[in-house]
C-alpha cells in the first residue's frame, strides 16, 4: 500500500515538474526508463474510430464480423436485403434495353422486307413505264400514216408521263425509307434512353450500397446491430479503429511546452509493453487547460497543461489498446 502510494506521489510531482532531479533519475530506472529523460508526462491511448453505417434505410440481412475481429480493407460487414431494390434494376435495365432498340430501328429505317417490297413496286413501274413507251412509239407511226386518231396518241402520251411519275414517287419513298426516322423523331429516342442509362445508374447505386465493405484495415471494436434488425440511414452498425487512428494523448505543462515541436519523436512506455516505444507528435494543442479551477496568476502557472499528440508506428499501434495509460518522455540530445 505504502509502495502504490509512493508510486502516485511520485507520478504527480513528475507531471507538475516539482521533483528534485535526483529523484527523476531514481524514478526513472525504478521504472524501466531511461535515466536521461529531463520529463516524464502522463496520458493514455486515444483512436479515431469510424463508424459504418448504411447510406439508405433497410433491414440487416447479416453481419459478417464480429466484436474484437481484425479486417483488412474490402472485408465484407454487413449486408442490407437487396429486395425490391433487385426487381427495381432488372425492371429499369429491361426499359433500357427497350428503348435502345427503338433508337436503332429509328436509325436503319424500315426493315429489310419492307425495303424489297418498295424494290419490286419499282421495278415493276420500270416495265410498265418501258411498255407505255414502246405503245406511244407505235401509236405516232400510225397517226402518222392517219391510220388511227389523234386521241389514242394522246392517250398513250398520258399513259407514260403517268408511270414516270410513279417510278419518281417510289424511287422517293426507297431514298426515305433507307435513311430511317426524322432527326427530331432520333432525337427524341436518344434523351429517352439517356434517361432509363440514368435510372439504371441510380438502381445499380442503391443495390451496391446493400453491402458495407470494410474501408481500411482494422479492428471491429463495437458491434450495434444484428440480422433482422431494421437500420435507419446514418445508423451506425459497427465501429472500426484502423491501426493508422490510433495515437498517443498526453498533457504537458507550460514550462516543458518548450521541449516539444510537430514532427519530433518522443519515448513512451506502457505496462506490458517493451521499453523505448517510441512515436510522433502529431499535434499540439493551441489553448492551455487548467488542472483545478485556479485564478491564473504567475505562481499558478505551473497548473497549465497542454494536450499534445504522437502517433506510433502501424505495426506498433496494433500491439496498443485504447484507453491504456502510458508514460512519455523526450530523449535528451
Amino acid at each position: 500500500m505504502m509502495m502504490n502510494f509512493l508510486a502516485i506521489a511520485l507520478s504527480f510531482l513528475l507531471v507538475q515538474d516539482s521533483l528534485p532531479a535526483t529523484l527523476q533519475s531514481w524514478w526513472t530506472t525504478l521504472t524501466g526508463q531511461v535515466n536521461n529523460t529531463t520529463n516524464v508526462w502522463q496520458g493514455y491511448i486515444e483512436g479515431e474510430f469510424i463508424w459504418l453505417s448504411p447510406t439508405i434505410a433497410g433491414q440487416l440481412a447479416v453481419v459478417n464480423v464480429k466484436k474484437g475481429e481484425i479486417v483488412k480493407a474490402g472485408t465484407p460487414l454487413f449486408t442490407l436485403v437487396a429486395e425490391p431494390d433487385n426487381l427495381a434494376l432488372q425492371e429499369a435495365e429491361q426499359k433500357l434495353q427497350a428503348a435502345q432498340a427503338r433508337l436503332a430501328d429509328a436509325q436503319k429505317g424500315l426493315r429489310p422486307e419492307e425495303l424489297t417490297e418498295i424494290k419490286a413496286r419499282i421495278a415493276q413501274t420500270e416495265a410498265d413505264l418501258s411498255l407505255a413507251q414502246t405503245e406511244l412509239n407505235r401509236t405516232e407511226k400510225l397517226l402518222q400514216k392517219q391510220a388511227i386518231q389523234q386521241e389514242t396518241v394522246d392517250i398513250n402520251r398520258a399513259t407514260l408521263q403517268r408511270q414516270r411519275a410513279r417510278l419518281n414517287e417510289l424511287q422517293a419513298q426507297l431514298n426515305i425509307a433507307q435513311l430511317g426516322s426524322r432527326n427530331d423523331a432520333i432525337r427524341a429516342l436518344q434523351a429517352e434512353v439517356k434517361t432509363v442509362q440514368a435510372v439504371v445508374a441510380q438502381a445499380h447505386w442503391r443495390v451496391a450500397q446493400k453491402q458495407m465493405t470494410a474501408p481500411i484495415a482494422g479492428q471491429i471494436t463495437e458491434v450495434f446491430h444484428y440480422a433482422g434488425e431494421w437500420v435507419a440511414m446514418g445508423s451506425p452498425v459497427v465501429a472500426l479503429l484502423p491501426s493508422t487512428q490510433i495515437k498517443l494523448r498526453f498533457f504537458v505543462s507550460e514550462t516543458g511546452l518548450g521541449e516539444l515541436q510537430l514532427g519530433q519523436s518522443v519515448n513512451f512506455q506502457c505496462d506490458g509493453c517493451n521499453n523505448s516505444l517510441t512515436a510522433t507528435i502529431s499535434h499540439i494543442a493551441t489553448e492551455a487547460e487548467y488542472t483545478p479551477p485556479i485564478i491564473y496568476s504567475q505562481e499558478t502557472r505551473v497548473k497549465l497543461v497542454y494536450m499534445i499528440e504522437a502517433r506510433p508506428s502501424v505495426e506498433l499501434a496494433t500491439q496498443l489498446h485504447v484507453g491504456q495509460p502510458v508514460s512519455v518522455w523526450r530523449l535528451e540530445k
